[in-house]
């Protein structure tokens, strides 16, 4: 069989899918998607691809070192273009280029980032845009999708307060946890391990960047995005210090060496108070580096 595909149909997102798990699309119409993998059919990976295009699923057992070539010359593009066909788009609402977030790096934004709106025809992906933006216009720090029993409940913290506003519809529940997974580039079908990820969007011109992190919880997984600020402009005035701990602090961190221990509950402002700091040092003549996982914010010269 010769490996040949069209990127009018086969979405770069189920390559994705399939490269993790060393398989390969041969051919997809709009009731069958056909793969081939050298270590049988692996049920993560059919009941992702299954979620993803809605088709039944294929497997055809090719040599390992054939899969490994064609992987080896494969190679993603930096954006995903998640609508240029219409078959697959038909199937899988969650993968519709009318998704408000692409993944991106944290420190390293693409030109051609989606803008966050609310025109997109799909209800669970409308749901995710409204969310985001109240909890950006209320300037919160998180969000919490938490699935219980008998209800879903959605909380935003604002000033290290969680505060909760309007749930989903009960249709759009059981997708909203695969569609924030997908956009993060997470992988849909794990459903008992925690995962982390990031994501980047664009609203009224400015950047955001967040991270996501999973936990598996007794009626689904409960999920939790850090809203961060990328167009944030430090200035340690801004702090909300009073004039003589912020004298204090510019002090301390003139000294030669030292320890700062910066410490506060969710929300209360220790990730901006270190940032702060550290652009406060920052110099051309000094050599400085920030340890740190992930990367919350990046700037030049850290």
């Amino acid at each position: 069989t010769n490996y040949s595909t069209s990127d009018e149909i086969i979405n770069e997102e189920l390559h994705v899918l399939c490269q993790r798990y060393k398989a390969i699309i041969l051919t997809m119409d709009k009731t069958t998607l056909t793969i081939a993998t050298s270590n049988g059919a692996n049920d993560e990976l059919l009941s992702a691809l299954r979620f993803a295009c809605g088709c039944t699923i294929k497997v055809e057992h090719w040599p390992e070192a054939k899969i490994e070539q064609i992987l080896h010359q494969w190679q993603p593009q930096n954006n995903l273009h998640l609508s240029t066909y219409s078959t697959v788009a038909t199937h899988s609402e969650e993968l519709s280029n009318k998704s408000l977030v692409k993944n991106h790096p944290l420190h390293d934004f693409s030109d051609e980032e989606t803008s966050l709106n609310d025109d997109s025809d799909t209800p669970v992906i409308q749901f995710i845009n409204q969310t985001l933006r109240i909890a950006i216009q209320k300037r919160a720090s998180d969000i919490h999708f938490e699935p219980y029993q008998h209800r879903y409940r959605v909380r935003i913290r604002i000033d290290g307060v969680l505060q909760e506003i309007n749930p989903p519809s009960s249709e759009l529940i059981p997708r909203i946890a695969a569609c924030l997974k997908v956009m993060a580039r997470l992988n849909i079908a794990e459903k008992r391990l925690p995962q982390d990820g990031q994501l980047a969007l664009q609203m009224d011109n400015l950047r955001y960047s967040m991270r996501i992190a999973t936990l598996p919880v007794q009626y689904g997984e409960k999920i939790v995005l850090r809203i961060l600020h990328s167009h944030w402009q430090p200035c340690l005035e801004q702090l909300g210090l009073t004039d003589k701990v912020l004298k204090q602090l510019i002090q301390v961190l003139s000294a030669p060496q030292g320890l700062i221990l910066v410490t506060g509950p969710t929300g209360s402002g220790k990730t901006m108070t270190l940032y702060n700091s550290l652009l406060q040092l920052n110099h051309w003549q000094k050599n400085i580096c920030s340890v740190e996982d992930p990367i919350e914010i990046s700037f030049e010269g850290i």
